[in-house]
C-alpha cells in the first residue's frame, strides 16, 4: 500500500501473499522462494537476485529496555523455576484477529511439553488478552512452570 501511495509506477508483489487482500495493490506479481525463512528475508532475497539492490552488511539492532519489566521477570523465574537454569519459553497466544489465533489448548499442550524438558512457560498477553492467557495457563496444568506477564 505504501509503495502505491508513493505514486510509484511499479509496484512489486508476492504472487502468493499472506494476505490475499494486499495483492490489489501490486502492479507486478513475483513468485518468492519459500524456503522455511522469514517472509522479510524472502521478500528481499527477489530484488538482490534481480539486481534492484545491493545487499549491505546487516546493522545490529539494540532493543529499548525497561528495568521494571526485566526485574519483574527475573523474579518470576527465580521465584518459581525452583532455581532451575534449563531456562524459559515465553508463549504469546495473543494474535491480530481471530484467523491468525492458535487455540488456547495448543498452546497448554505447548506449556506441558516444554515442563516436561525442564523449561518454564511464560505466558505474555496484551491489553484485552488476559482471558486467552488465563485459559492457557489453567488448561496447562503444568504448576508453577507457567506464569501470566503483565508487564
Amino acid at each position: 500500500m505504501l509503495a502505491r501511495w508513493s505514486g510509484a509506477p511499479i509496484a512489486y508483489g508476492s504472487e502468493q501473499p499472506r494476505e490475499n487482500a494486499a495483492s490489489m495493490f501490486y502492479t507486478r506479481n513475483v513468485l518468492l522462494p519459500a524456503n522455511g525463512t522469514h517472509v522479510v528475508e524472502q521478500a528481499l532475497r527477489w530484488p538482490v537476485r534481480h539486481g534492484f539492490i545491493v545487499p549491505q552488511p546487516q546493522a545490529q539492532a539494540e532493543f529499548p529496555v525497561d528495568p521494571d519489566a526485566e526485574t519483574k521477570v527475573a523474579s518470576l523465574i527465580n521465584n518459581n523455576n525452583n532455581n532451575d537454569k534449563n531456562g524459559f519459553a515465553i508463549l504469546n497466544p495473543g494474535a491480530g484477529w481471530g484467523a491468525k489465533m492458535w487455540p488456547a489448548e495448543r498452546y497448554a499442550q505447548v506449556a506441558r511439553e516444554l515442563a516436561k524438558d525442564g523449561l518454564c512457560s511464560l505466558i505474555n498477553h496484551g491489553p484485552g488478552e488476559e482471558p486467552l492467557a488465563a485459559a492457557v495457563e489453567a488448561q496447562a496444568r503444568c504448576g508453577a512452570k507457567c506464569f501470566l506477564l503483565d508487564l
